[in-house]
C-alpha cells in the first residue's frame, strides 16, 4: 500500500466548479474500481490468480475488456489499488493543506486520516484489504506486482511533493518521505491483519500510529 496522486492543475489550485466536477468524476471512478476489485478478488480466491483472466474479471464486473484497461494495466493491479482511498486526501493536502511543518509528519497525518476512515465508514474496504493480504501469502505474482507498484507510486508522489512545495523540499527528501510512509503503511497493514487473525483487537489507525512512533524513534538523532 502506498499513497500516490494524480497531477494537479498548473498553479496547484482548483476552482469550486473544477473541484465539484473532479469530485463527481472521482466518485464514479472509485465506484467502478471497487466493483472491478471486488470481482477480481472473488475470482482470485476461488480460482487462483493464474487461472483468472482479464476477460473473466471484466465479465464479473459488468464491463468490457476495453473499459477494464482504462483503469488497470494488469489483472494483479485490480486488488492492489488501495491508492484510490488516498487520492483525494493527498490532492487536498498538496493543493490547500500544506503547512510549515516537516513534510514527513504532514504526509503521515494524511495517512492517519485515511486509515481512520477505513476503520469506520469505509470498513468494507478494510475487510477487503485483509482478504488481499491473506491472498498475497499464497500468490507470488501479487507480491511481485505490489512491489513494482509501490516503487512507481513512491517516485510519482515524490515528484508531486517537490512541485507542490515549490523547492522547499528536495527530491531526495521527498523520495525518502514517500518511501518511509510506504514502508510504515505496509508494515502496519501486515501487523493489523496478523493481530486480527490471532483474535486480538486492532485498528489500522492504531497500528499505524504504533509503527509511526517506532520509525520516528529509529530516525531520531542519538545523543553521543
Amino acid at each position: 500500500m502506498n499513497v500516490a496522486e494524480q497531477p494537479t492543475p498548473a498553479g496547484g489550485h482548483l476552482s469550486s466548479v473544477e473541484a465539484a466536477v473532479l469530485s463527481l468524476r472521482e466518485r464514479r471512478r472509485r465506484d467502478t474500481e471497487i466493483e472491478v476489485s471486488s470481482a477480481a478478488l472473488d475470482l482470485f480466491e476461488k480460482n487462483g490468480v493464474a487461472a483468472t483472466t482479464i476477460a473473466d474479471i471484466a465479465r464479473a464486473a459488468g464491463i468490457s475488456d476495453r473499459t477494464f484497461f482504462r483503469y488497470y494495466s494488469s489483472k494483479e493491479e485490480t486488488v492492489l489499488d488501495f491508492q484510490q482511498w488516498f487520492r483525494t486526501p493527498t490532492r487536498e493536502w498538496l493543493t490547500t493543506g500544506i503547512t510549515d511543518g516537516p513534510v514527513l509528519e504532514q504526509l503521515e497525518a494524511v495517512c492517519v486520516g485515511v486509515l481512520r476512515q477505513l476503520d469506520g465508514p469505509n470498513r468494507d474496504a478494510a475487510n477487503r484489504l485483509r482478504r488481499i493480504r491473506a491472498l498475497m501469502k499464497t500468490e507470488p505474482s501479487l507480491r511481485a506486482v505490489s512491489a513494482m507498484l509501490d516503487d512507481e507510486r513512491a517516485y510519482s508522489l515524490a515528484d508531486q511533493i517537490v512541485e507542490s512545495f515549490h523547492g522547499r523540499v528536495s527530491l531526495t527528501e521527498a523520495r525518502l518521505t514517500a518511501e518511509i510512509v510506504g514502508v510504515g503503511l505496509r508494515t502496519a497493514c501486515q501487523m493489523w491483519s496478523a493481530r486480527l487473525d490471532n483474535g486480538d483487537d486492532a485498528t489500522l489507525e492504531g497500528t499505524y500510529q504504533a509503527v509511526r512512533s517506532t520509525i520516528h524513534s529509529l530516525t531520531a538523532p542519538s545523543a553521543l
